[in-house]
């Protein structure tokens, strides 16, 4: 069962670099009418570099004493690869910011925190995409389905697992969350 103090204590530390991330990408920009393609573009390319900055964390060996559940590093990559594809947008990552290797697998949990908060936050976005019949007409939403897909299973699991890593090591966990924020605010800074 996961320690909900630990899970609040992890918001309370990493909510302001998550509040200020929020404000710099401005999702709300594409929930309103008229459909901004090149804000979408942006966001997608964007995911693409931080999902392959943390599947690259998965990469190094690293051992893992419990398993992130259901990671589906692969499956968000090719999504948002055939995503920017549909919009005629190259999905290459040349200039982005790099990310050092994570010292331990808690630190990993806490950049994983980020990747599916972000997923849940996608959700609300894809609704109001949804709405704005040339987004439709594009095809270009295979990532945000895809993150919808189990979500909230997905979500209790890794719960379970991040409250693994949160009692062997908080201070790695929130400082890997702290890291995922500011390195995807890199990202879109770099993209811009």
């Amino acid at each position: 069962m996961m320690d909900q103090q630990l899970l609040h204590n992890l918001r309370a530390q990493t909510r302001p670099l998550h509040d200020r991330l929020e404000a710099i990408v401005d999702g709300a920009r594409l929930m309103k009418p008229p459909f901004d393609q090149p804000h979408y573009a942006r966001l997608l390319r964007a995911h693409l570099a931080f999902n392959l900055s943390v599947n690259e964390q998965f990469a190094s060996g690293m051992p893992f004493e419990v398993r992130i559940p259901a990671w589906p590093e692969a499956d968000r990559v090719t999504a948002l690869k055939e995503d920017l594809k549909a919009l005629d947008v190259n999905a290459a990552g040349e200039g982005m910011p790099a990310m050092p290797l994570a010292e331990n697998a808690a630190f990993v949990a806490g950049l994983c925190y980020v990747a599916e908060g972000a997923a849940m936050g996608n959700q609300m976005i894809h609704k109001a995409l949804l709405q704005h019949p040339e987004f439709a007409a594009l095809g270009a939403d295979r990532y945000m389905q895809q993150s919808k897909a189990g979500l909230s299973g997905r979500w209790k699991a890794f719960q379970q697992a991040l409250g693994h890593y949160l009692k062997v090591s908080e201070e790695s966990v929130i400082a890997g969350a702290k890291a995922g924020f500011l390195h995807f605010e890199g990202i879109w800074l770099a993209l811009s």
